[in-house]
Parts: structure tokens; C-alpha cells; sequence
């Protein structure tokens, strides 16, 4: 049953990566406005919720979830054109899921990573304090962990599968140590500083 509630969170998050058609913007909670843009969670007919991109009185629609599973979406950050966030999803059935992603605000393109699966083994990267920065090509560094906390340093990248992106560990640092406000990258290196303020780079 907990593999069956997993594959049913991933499923439903993945058929996101196909923004729907504008329309008209229903009523909803605002939950990041930046530049005439917003994204807000709206109800749909059958309702549920959904995830919406606002622009001039018109929505696309990004990701919709059940009425019965507790949800959030936070830590917005823009990037360009890419707008990252985390989502977290409770089924209930079993310990929440956390994503960590991007919208394309322009196009229609939207990629995300399972970063924490709820302690079984997949993903585990600390998301309760993450920092992240988006590279030009869309591919995502991540600090999860505070500075004095056991942390993991992470880089997330396009897989052949649409939406989704592989998640590739690159330092497992058990007494903390980065600095997550130092958190670079680029299209050939990821980047961080240490405690001592030394430069800690990893090709990509």
C-alpha cells in the first residue's frame, strides 16, 4: 500500500509537466507575485486544487491535487524565466513526499525531482532548511541541511523521462559545514563555501 500511495503522489506530480491552456483565473489563495505574474492555488470543478501561473487576468494550470491530501507549495525563487519551488505532498497513507522543481513562466516546460521520500530509502535530502539555485540550462544545485546540521549537496538534472530529473549526491556532509547563501551554478560547475570560506567547486 505505502508503494502503491508513493507511485500514485509521483504520477499525479509528474502529469504536471504539460501546463494546460490559458483561461480565465478563478478565485484562489496567491501564493507568490512577482513583475505581473502569480501563482495561486484555485479549485477546480470537481474540487480539487490546482497550481496556477496568472498572468494579465489569464491561468495556466500546472499541477492539480486531490481534496484529500494535505499539500504545500513553497520557497518560490525565480531564475530568468524558470520559477523553482518545493512541493509537499501527504497522502496519508504514508510519511509526505517533497519536490523540488521549476515552471518555465514563458513556455510551457515544467521539471521536478523527488528529493525526500518520506525515509524509504529513494531520496533523502534535508528539506527543512534547503537552498537552491537554477543553472541556465535548468538544472538545480541544492544545499538541504543548516550550516551546523548534517547536510547533503545535491545536483538535479534532466532524466529521458518528461518532467522528471534524476538526482545525483555530491557530498554527504555529515557535520555540516557549506554555506548555503554561497550556492552557485553554472552550465560547466557547481559551487559553495565551506565554514573557513575556502571554495569547494564540482564539475558538472
Amino acid at each position: 500500500m505505502r508503494a502503491l500511495a508513493e507511485a500514485g503522489i509521483a504520477a499525479a506530480v509528474l502529469a504536471a509537466a504539460s501546463p494546460a491552456s490559458a483561461r480565465a483565473c478563478p478565485h484562489g489563495r496567491t501564493l507568490w507575485r512577482h513583475d505581473g505574474l502569480r501563482m495561486l492555488a484555485g479549485p477546480t470543478g470537481g474540487g480539487n486544487t490546482q497550481l496556477l501561473l496568472a498572468r494579465g487576468g489569464r491561468c495556466s494550470a500546472y499541477d492539480e491535487r486531490s481534496a484529500k491530501e494535505h499539500w504545500r507549495w513553497r520557497a518560490f525563487h525565480r531564475t530568468g524565466s524558470r520559477l523553482g519551488y518545493v512541493f509537499e505532498a501527504d497522502s496519508g497513507r504514508a510519511a509526505p513526499a517533497f519536490y523540488l522543481g521549476w515552471i518555465d513562466v514563458r513556455r510551457p516546460r515544467a521539471r521536478r525531482a523527488l528529493i525526500d521520500d518520506g525515509g524509504h530509502g529513494r531520496s533523502d535530502i534535508p528539506v527543512d532548511r534547503l537552498a537552491y539555485r537554477i543553472a541556465p540550462d535548468g538544472a538545480i544545485a541544492v544545499i538541504g541541511g543548516g550550516r551546523s546540521e548534517h547536510q547533503k549537496v545535491a545536483l538535479l538534472e534532466a532524466s529521458p523521462f518528461a518532467g522528471e530529473m534524476s538526482v545525483r549526491l555530491l557530498f554527504d556532509l555529515r557535520h555540516g559545514g557549506a554555506v548555503p547563501s554561497s550556492l552557485r551554478i553554472t552550465r560547466d560547475e557547481v559551487s559553495f563555501r565551506d565554514g573557513s570560506g575556502s571554495l569547494v567547486t564540482v564539475w558538472r
